[in-house]
């Protein structure tokens, strides 16, 4: 069974500077919840990115370098966005009518996670510094605090290569297993599986992002009990992330089937 808890709405929401781990505590013992072992806490990326004073002013990018301009006069991204994107992302996979795709934090991610949504006017919020390093925190707080061997996961938002809207993914993870390996365990007719390997990191934190809102809902934690956990107070989210270069998807869209596979041609017609 699956129990996914919202803790909130909290009211005032977190401020820039503010210890996002020292409310969360405060807001346990305000409902009276407890936590047990196992439990998974999840944190909502940009309460992480404002703890981190990860708040600036869209005038820092008001200089804008040949390289960005050419980039965003290809992409038709706004010159500013494109400054940022290239001072944020770990790689700029490309762009579409103004959209710019990116490689941050282990995820693909538009504009590498610049966000202007609850931010005040004239501020983005920038994706956190080390979310492994936050999850890790948070186990490490409860595990202090309270005696409590809880999991832990900051929790972001993303598009779906072919899907319409967007789902929540694990941008930092710590205490627990982030996959559930079932190679080799036996299917409804006793093959054994070959590839099947479960995302656990991502499904809990696309139930929490579900819980949590995209908008004004003021909802930044969730708690997230589920038998299928597997605790592991010193693993991180390392086992999740694959480099571009080894994405089966993003090199295959790179790889096209040539027309000549499919019954065309490739040879122009003068």
């Amino acid at each position: 069974m699956l129990r996914v808890r919202p803790i909130g709405p909290i009211d005032p929401p977190i401020g820039i500077g503010e210890d996002y781990l020292a409310r969360l505590d405060q807001e346990l013992d305000y409902r009276g919840i407890h936590l047990s072992d196992g439990e998974v806490i999840a944190v909502a990326s940009k309460v992480v990115s404002y703890s981190q004073g990860r708040v600036v002013p869209i005038s820092r990018w008001s200089e804008v370098s040949d390289l960005a301009k050419r980039i965003a006069e290809h992409y038709g991204a706004e010159p500013w966005k494109t400054s940022a994107v290239l001072e944020e992302a770990d790689l700029l996979l490309g762009g579409y009518r103004g959209y710019l795709f990116t490689y941050k934090n282990g995820i693909p991610v538009g504009s590498a996670g610049i966000d202007r949504s609850n931010s005040p006017p004239g501020y983005v919020v920038l994706h956190p510094v080390d979310p492994d390093g936050e999850a890790r925190r948070i186990v490490e707080w409860f595990l202090d605090r309270r005696g409590v061997a809880v999991g832990a996961i900051i929790v972001d938002s993303r598009l779906t290569l072919f899907r319409r809207g967007v789902i929540g993914v694990a941008l930092g993870v710590w205490g627990l297993n982030p996959l559930r390996d079932l190679r080799g365990k036996p299917d409804i007719y006793g093959k054994p599986l070959r590839f099947t390997v479960v995302n656990v990191a991502d499904s809990l934190a696309a139930s929490a992002a579900l819980v949590m809102g995209e908008s004004a809902e003021k909802i930044p934690f969730v708690l997230i009990d589920w038998e299928g956990v597997e605790p592991d107070p010193g693993r991180g989210g390392e086992d999740l992330r694959v480099e571009p270069g080894e994405c089966y998807i993003y090199n295959s869209l790179l790889n096209p089937p040539p027309r000549s596979l499919l019954g065309g041609s490739d040879a122009s017609d003068g």
